[in-house]
């Protein structure tokens, strides 16, 4: 099963569903911790492979997965969970400018919870790609999925990087380090209309939930 080294990707893989583990050559285990560093910001993760189900135009209603959660084999249960609002509408400029309204896709969010653990929460999307979840237990422990294809276009749809958000790396937005201290920095509300902030041209509430 899949080991957590700090400083680097698994050259083991952790492999569920009865497949048989193997090991990444050298050369592909550093081109991968390189690109999980530098796309994700991620220094300690794991590689599995999961069993999904085969992609189809409609997504299923429901399905299981197992998943490897901080070396322990678990069972994330999911089940469709539309996030789109009522009044939603997909909005689409051509190329003479022209703003046309468009069939938006079918939705792939799901809503879910790890098998065996009461409280626990999963906000999942079936994406062509792979399986992208945020997954929290009940103790509180959380776990983020990403497909790999996301950042290797020639990687297998099994294949998915899961890590903690603990170690991701702090982010820092328009900063340097012989940049001004932090108090010398002022900073600038912006306006902030009333009511619920609206998707542009949706026509619908936007919710903090969509992955």
């Amino acid at each position: 099963m899949g080991r957590f080294l700090r400083g680097g990707f698994l050259p083991l893989l952790c492999f569920l569903a009865g497949l048989a583990a193997g090991d990444l050559p050298a050369a592909d285990a550093e081109r991968l911790q390189a690109l999980v560093r530098d796309r994700l910001g991620v220094e300690r993760s794991s590689l599995c492979e999961l069993r999904l189900p085969e992609e189809a135009q409609v997504p299923p209603a429901a399905f299981r997965v197992e998943v490897e959660l901080g070396g322990r084999p678990s069972t994330i249960r999911l089940e469709r969970h539309f996030v789109r609002g009522a009044g939603f509408r997909l909005l689409v400029q051509g190329a003479d400018g022209e703003i046309r309204e468009a069939e938006p896709p079918v939705p792939r969010t799901y809503r879910g919870v790890v098998e065996g653990s009461p409280g626990s929460r999963v906000a999942a999307s079936l994406l062509p790609q792979g399986l992208s979840a945020h997954v929290v237990e009940a103790e509180g422990s959380a776990w983020i999925v990403r497909p790999l294809r996301l950042l290797d276009g020639a990687g297998s749809r099994e294949s998915h990087v899961v890590y903690s958000p603990e170690d991701v790396e702090p982010f820092s937005c328009g900063t340097r380090a012989d940049g001004p201290a932090p108090d010398e920095v002022e900073v600038i509300e912006p306006a902030r209309e009333a009511g619920a902030l609206k998707d542009r041209g949706s026509g619908a509430d936007t919710k903090g939930s969509c992955l």
